[in-house]
């Protein structure tokens, strides 16, 4: 956000040269530069200067290309916002121009696909509401009500479903019949994101925080907790050894390999990527301490990047998404978790974060990878697109396209396959004003993915 606090003070400064107060405008930019300090970004924002100049000359000599040649299908986020069924209009455009997008009848928060391939779903018309779905999204069938809105959806292997609501986990052991309290989080607005609760191949379940919460003195409270349960979520350890490090916001990240190595990112002001080696099944107490120990960074931030707000673990490579709001991000890789190659997302893209990334495993058993980016703090030139690589992230080709001021798409599918699947669903968002007093995002609509039919028709 100071990037782009800096960039319009600059902007309206320029548009006001003529003025005979300008002088007195130059106040802002002070103002942009506390916020930065007192905020604990001022690292942060002098690595992302670094990068931009990294970025200004290297774009001059860099011929590799991020992206193929092929249209993206581009998204009319103002004929969709400012009109009720803007998005019901554009149906038979939509099917006419892109085969791929199968509109559905209920708009989705999140979704997450279990091994027997059913989907289980919150929707935005019933967001304290579990439903399930056995036909892809169609026809969702109402299973539980929670008494708060349903944050992220997990189910294990062997298939105990959790629930994360604002400061609760749920958990069912009964497809969702029956939900008993397991776990009361750090704060009431603290919730787990998708990208941030994980199955280990023993079966243990670890969960990272996430809220952005402002004290009373305008800095941030930290909810960067870590739980961990060996029990199916009967009993939990929790660890604060990231805040006690520092870190002044959340968890970004955490998840497991098939190796059982857990990788964990953190936000805000550090953004470092750790890794842990240790089995935890092999704990014989119930000891935080163990918790605390056994991680080291494997990226310390900076011009090394880091603070990771997405990945995908496929079986001889990962990949994460850079999370510098109105910086330079990147797509990481890596396929010995030392060394990490890293390609530039380009203008007009460059400045948003790659928010959400997904590994498709399609009925030709090609491994499918996709990823969005997100113009998290709305800057009038850069473009928001969800685009896919055939080829293990070497290359990417746009499929879906738009600004991003007043409208906003999610990847919202979270998977555990039971076989190969070549579908995966978006919703898309009408996003609150800004400085609305009770910012909340309204889901406009969800649609469906065919991935054997993702092309743009001419």
């Amino acid at each position: 956000m100071y990037i782009k606090n800096i960039a319009d003070t600059l902007h309206w400064l320029y548009q006001l040269r003529n003025n005979p107060f300008k002088l007195k405008l130059l106040l802002r930019l002070p103002q942009a530069l506390v916020i930065i300090i007192k905020d604990g970004k001022f690292n942060e924002f002098k690595w992302d200067l670094l990068r931009e100049a990294k970025y200004f000359f290297a774009k001059y000599f860099n011929r590799q290309r991020f992206f193929c040649s092929r249209q993206p299908l581009v998204i009319d986020e103002v004929m969709i916002v400012s009109n009720p069924d803007g998005f019901n209009g554009m149906q038979n455009y939509l099917k006419q121009k892109a085969t791929y997008l199968t509109p559905l009848n209920e708009s989705f928060t999140c979704a997450f696909l279990d091994y027997r391939s059913v989907l289980w779903v919150s929707l935005q018309k019933d967001k304290t509401c579990l439903y399930k779905s056995m036909a892809r999204g169609d026809h969702p069938q109402k299973i539980h009500q929670f008494q708060k809105g349903i944050k992220t959806i997990f189910i294990t292997r062997q298939g105990t479903i959790f629930i994360v609501v604002p400061g609760e986990v749920f958990k069912s052991n009964d497809l969702g019949q029956t939900f008993k309290k397991v776990l009361d989080l750090s704060a009431q607005q603290s919730f787990a994101r998708e990208c941030t609760i994980t199955e280990n191949k023993n079966g243990e379940i670890l969960l990272g925080e996430y809220a952005n919460i402002k004290k009373g003195d305008d800095t941030w409270q930290s909810v960067a907790m870590i739980h961990l349960t060996a029990d199916d979520g009967e009993s939990w350890i929790r660890s604060d050894f990231l805040m006690k490090d520092g870190v002044n916001k959340h968890v970004h990240l955490l998840k497991s390999d098939a190796h059982g190595n857990l990788f964990l990112a953190e936000g805000d002001n550090k953004k470092r990527l750790w890794m842990n080696k240790i089995k935890f099944e092999a704990m014989k107490d119930k000891s935080s301490l163990k918790l605390n120990t056994g991680w080291y960074k494997i990226r310390k931030g900076g011009l090394q990047t880091g603070g990771y707000i997405a990945a995908v673990f496929a079986n001889s490579y990962k990949l994460f998404g850079t999370d510098y709001s109105g910086g330079t991000n990147y797509i990481i890789k890596t396929e010995d978790n030392r060394n990490f190659s890293k390609k530039l997302i380009p203008d007009p893209y460059r400045r948003n974060p790659v928010y959400e990334l997904l590994l498709c495993n399609s009925l030709n058993k090609k491994e499918i990878i996709v990823a969005s980016t997100i113009n998290q703090v709305r800057l009038n030139k850069s473009r928001s697109a969800i685009f896919f690589s055939e080829d293990s992230g070497n290359q990417w080709t746009k499929f879906l396209e738009y600004q991003g001021i007043e409208f906003k798409m999610h990847i919202i599918t979270n998977t555990r396959y039971a076989d190969p699947v070549d579908w995966f669903l978006i919703s898309g968002y009408k996003r609150y004003a800004i400085g609305a007093d009770d910012p909340t995002d309204e889901v406009l609509f969800t649609c469906r993915i065919d991935i054997t039919d993702l092309q743009i028709k001419d």
